[in-house]
């Protein structure tokens, strides 16, 4: 279990390293990326919905 969040830590942190570079780049352009809760929900539920390992739906549970 500890080895699938932080497979999803790295997934989301990249996704927004790459979010804020665009924004550095092009400010007029992108959008600052947020950090609050409801955005990083909408990618966590996007990923886990578009991510499959070894042919079976990952199943994530970090409690």
């Amino acid at each position: 279990m500890t080895g699938a969040c932080v497979w999803v830590w790295n997934q989301m942190l990249s996704h927004h390293k790459r979010e804020y570079m665009f924004h550095e780049r092009l400010p007029w352009c992108v959008e600052k990326p947020s950090t609050s809760f409801f955005p990083l929900g909408k990618r966590f539920t996007q990923l886990r919905a578009t991510q499959e390992i070894a042919g079976q739906q990952m199943v994530v549970s970090c409690t």
